[in-house]
């Protein structure tokens, strides 16, 4: 059966889809109580990221542009709710990817409106 952390997961790689160039779960680790997934994402920007996953939230833990990769696995690093708050954080296409969804979305709604009071 699938975790939690799991499931969140794959929830957020379906939303990501189009935003980024790609995106799919890396690996997961199951150890005691702790679930861990790892997260590959490459940006349209060219960005090379692996996110890790947990009941904690979503932390960057390697990020490469042309081939040189800085490792961040550390605990202290930042923590996001959400893989779509991280890539935000890190990828300008994504934000704009989003912003644009979500005034097409608006937009749709906006005629909606104005055919029902019409």
């Amino acid at each position: 059966m699938e975790g939690a952390v799991l499931q969140d997961v794959q929830s957020s790689l379906r939303d990501c889809t189009g935003k980024v160039e790609s995106v799919s779960v890396a690996q997961v680790a199951v150890g005691g109580d702790e679930e861990i997934v790892d997260v590959a994402v490459t940006t349209h920007e060219g960005g090379q990221l692996l996110v890790r996953a947990s009941e904690k939230g979503y932390r960057l833990v390697e990020y490469a542009v042309n081939g040189a990769a800085v490792r961040l696995d550390r605990e202290e690093d930042a923590q996001f709710e959400s893989l779509h708050t991280l890539l935000s954080h890190h990828s300008k296409s994504y934000r704009e990817g989003f912003a644009g969804e979500l005034g097409d979305a608006l937009g749709a709604l906006a005629a909606l409106q104005c055919r029902r009071s019409s």
